[in-house]
């Protein structure tokens, strides 16, 4: 879910920025973006049975560990059941319903001359980058920061976004090479897979960047709230 994620964020700031050189790749993003619903479907299938106690993914779910637990307590008023599920259907509604729009104007608009249909996409996709930056940043502390509700980041949005955008245009590039290689996509140059592999470079450095800034805080600074996550993990 989070590939086709990053190649929706990616696809909606080629639109919003009117790039020319990755209009031959739309097709190929809009193909993966397909994705999208069924991941989104699968993810919440998952966070309902945590609510229904079939799994303990999310400790505080569990009233019982809650009722011991000071510091989940004093978050229940964001990390409770009806609020968290009301967020998950914004975040997936919205994320579809951008990606359905814009896959249709698409079409739409490789079969007419009509301006209008570059100004909507041009508006819908400037409007849910807006949207996106907030959703995907409350998306990532619900569902993968919350299964530690002691631990918090500050940068932890950013850092799923760059996992997700750097995997995103991975994915675009290697889609796009073996299409290629079977005689499709016969516009996309040598330069345009050179352009996917330099926004590869590029956000897999600001990912490292990312990291390693959390990790140097957290290690400098060495309270124990923090680096329980290091701890875990070594």
């Amino acid at each position: 879910m989070l590939i086709s994620l990053g190649v929706l964020a990616f696809y909606a700031i080629q639109r919003a920025s009117q790039a020319g050189w990755s209009i031959v790749l739309f097709r190929v993003m809009e193909g993966i973006t397909g994705y999208l619903l069924i991941g989104c479907i699968s993810v919440l299938i998952i966070l309902l049975m945590s609510g229904l106690h079939f799994n303990h993914l999310f400790i505080w779910m569990d009233p019982d560990v809650v009722a011991h637990d000071e510091i989940i307590r004093n978050k229940t008023s964001y990390l409770n059941l009806p609020f968290f599920f009301i967020r998950a259907i914004i975040y997936v509604s919205g994320w579809v319903l951008y990606r359905n729009i814009t896959r249709r104007l698409s079409i739409e608009q490789d079969n007419s001359t009509d301006i209008n249909i570059h100004k909507k996409l041009f508006n819908f996709s400037a409007g849910f980058l807006v949207f996106f930056l907030i959703s995907e940043s409350m998306m990532s502390w619900d569902w993968i920061m919350s299964i530690d509700p002691h631990w918090f980041s500050t940068l932890f949005g950013w850092y799923v976004f760059a996992g997700a955008w750097v995997s995103g245009v991975t994915t675009i590039a290697i889609i796009t090479i073996y299409l290629k290689s079977i005689g499709y996509l016969k516009f996309v140059g040598d330069s345009h897979i050179h352009d996917l592999g330099k926004f590869m470079f590029a956000v897999s450095v600001f990912w490292a960047y990312l990291w390693f800034s959390q990790f140097m805080l957290i290690w400098y600074s060495n309270i124990p709230e923090e680096v329980t996550y290091f701890i875990t993990r070594i």
